[in-house]
């Protein structure tokens, strides 16, 4: 019985993938991101790639998957090493889940959206005082806010644009930044 209701199931589901031609989405982003707080004290702006898949459960609400690669660095000269430039270098991969939802789902359509996920989170930094460069990584879990917009371009393609703020929960403070990227949406 448990066998015949998980076929239904996978069948009701695959049917209604294969029939719901506009409900799914792949995104490609590129922008900017903004450490702030101590966060920015310590690197410069950075480089946000993303990848967002959608599935759109009805015409106003959708559910997320998105991955990408966020890059900080700073180049550092301390008064007492003239002439030397110290690197440090902060990068994190998102795995987020989340919703979005579209205020006029409609040819110009505003959005919301918010996420959460792991951090994949890895930092280096070549100090005066080090004999070698000191690194680490781990894992931390963080969540994303924001909005944004969709241009429809033809049927099948979107200019997607979106802002929104970012922490990641470490064990000590949370690193936060803002992140600023536009691409292209296509209607899988």
């Amino acid at each position: 019985m448990k066998r015949l209701i998980l076929v239904v199931f996978a069948f009701i589901f695959i049917t209604n993938l294969s029939l719901a031609r506009d409900n799914m989405s792949l995104s490609f982003l590129g922008g900017l991101a903004i450490p702030t707080g101590d966060f920015g004290d310590l690197y410069d702006t950075g480089i946000a790639l993303q990848g967002i898949f959608e599935y759109r459960i009805t015409p106003s609400l959708g559910i997320t998957a998105s991955g990408g690669y966020l890059s900080f660095s700073e180049s550092v000269e301390y008064p007492e090493f003239p002439g030397e430039i110290f690197d440090r270098t902060f990068s994190t991969i998102p795995l987020l889940a989340g919703v979005r939802y579209y205020i006029i789902p409609d040819a110009t359509s505003p959005y919301l959206n918010a996420e959460v996920g792991l951090h994949m989170v890895s930092w280096e930094r070549d100090e005066p005082f080090l004999d070698e460069p000191a690194s680490a990584s781990g894992s931390d879990i963080g969540f994303s806010a924001g909005g944004g917009l969709l241009l429809h371009l033809n049927p099948d393609f979107q200019i997607d644009a979106r802002a929104q703020y970012n922490s990641i929960n470490t064990e000590t403070d949370p690193l936060t930044y803002f992140s600023g990227v536009v691409g292209i949406r296509i209607l899988l």
